[in-house]
C-alpha cells in the first residue's frame, strides 16, 4: 500500500484496479466524487468504474415510510409516530 498512488493521480479504472482498496477508502473516494457512497465494496467499485467511463451515477434515494400521527397520547406506539426527543414531543 505504500507504493499506491493517490486517487487523484490515477487516470483510468484499469490503473485504479491494480491496487487494493478498503471499503472505507472506496466510500471516501465516492463521497469526494459526489457519487453514491453507500453499498458493498463491489457496488462502490462499480460506481468508480462508471465514473471513469463517464457514466452518470445517481445517488440512491432512501424512502422511509413514516406514519404521521397527529394526536399523540399515552397509548401511541412510539415506533409508529417516529418518536424522537425533539421539540415536537
Amino acid at each position: 500500500m505504500e507504493n499506491r498512488p493517490k486517487f487523484e493521480d490515477i487516470t483510468s479504472f484499469e490503473n485504479f484496479n491494480k491496487y487494493y482498496w478498503y471499503r472505507d477508502e472506496l466510500s471516501k473516494i465516492c463521497r469526494s466524487l459526489k457519487i453514491e457512497h453507500r453499498g458493498t465494496k463491489k457496488e462502490l467499485m462499480n460506481n468508480i468504474k462508471k465514473y471513469f467511463s463517464g457514466k452518470l451515477i445517481k445517488k440512491k434515494v432512501s424512502k422511509k415510510y413514516i406514519k404521521k400521527t397527529h394526536n399523540i397520547s399515552i397509548n401511541t406506539p412510539l415506533l409508529e409516530c417516529n418518536f424522537s426527543f425533539n421539540s415536537k414531543f
